[in-house]
């Protein structure tokens, strides 16, 4: 599997239903259970072109100083990925950066966050657009 189809449907859905496209994100939480999860989820938010999304991380893109912060809080991985719980854990992050007390390192901007969270095969996907008030 190349690319996460479900996401992408999810993402178009999402993104037209707040009224925003990838370039109005400023920080999200990917779903990264799996290192290619990492990459294929950053791509599905139109962050990167297919199949670019490795090679953007690598040149250093996707930190807190890049116009978009991909998973501040060190992914899911880092917390021993909870299954049932990432998603809650996701928009608490996200929250928290909105309020300006960020949990870990802090986004440089936070007005638009997205989380992306995937399960079950791929299949299984939910996207939330969260804006700072």
């Amino acid at each position: 599997m190349h690319e996460l189809m479900g996401s992408k449907n999810a993402v178009a859905k999402a993104f037209r239903e707040a009224g925003i496209t990838a370039a109005d994100i400023d920080l999200c939480e990917v779903h990264d259970s799996f290192t290619i999860n990492q990459i294929l989820s950053t791509e599905a938010l139109g962050l990167a072109a297919d199949g670019r999304a490795g090679y953007e991380y690598i040149e250093g893109r996707f930190t807190r100083d890049d116009k978009v912060a991909v998973n501040l809080s060190d992914g899911l991985k880092s917390k021993g990925h909870p299954v049932g719980a990432t998603g809650a854990s996701m928009h608490v992050l996200l929250h928290k950066q909105l309020i300006g007390e960020p949990i870990g390192v802090a986004a440089k901007k936070a007005d638009i966050a997205v989380a992306l969270n995937v399960g079950g095969f791929a299949v299984t996907n939910c996207v939330t657009v969260l804006r700072k008030l």
